[in-house]
């Protein structure tokens, strides 16, 4: 059975550790191993980091799992237009963590797949 769920952050960093919670909870509760939840931590960070916009007071970022027969997709819906810069640590700290790692900053969207679990 896919369980799907949706958490909405305001755009400070110190939400981060929310959403890291949010998905090592959600990644062992469908039998990740250590490795890939610590994995999964690491990636959604590195994805709020590239889509947030401290500088806007009313910002948020929007989380989206689907976790469907031992892999998880998460979309990260954050500020679009981010400064390019962020694609180049993205890649280099995301793409060796995950099977999929996506990221399109003129529409503010990340996109991870990770497959695991039993």
């Amino acid at each position: 059975m896919a369980d799907a769920v949706r958490l909405r952050l305001p755009a400070g960093t110190a939400y981060g550790r929310v959403a890291r919670a949010t998905t090592a909870a959600i990644a062992r509760r469908h039998g990740f191993s250590y490795r890939e939840v610590e994995d999964l931590r690491l990636a959604i960070d590195e994805a709020i980091i590239a889509l947030i916009d401290a500088a806007d007071p009313t910002g948020a970022v929007d989380l989206h799992y689907l976790v469907d027969e031992g892999e998880v997709t998460i979309t990260v819906d954050g500020a679009a237009d981010r400064p390019p810069e962020a694609v180049s640590r993205f890649h280099t700290l995301v793409t060796p963590l995950v099977d999929r790692a996506d990221l399109d900053l003129d529409a503010g969207q990340v996109r991870l797949v990770k497959r695991g679990g039993p």
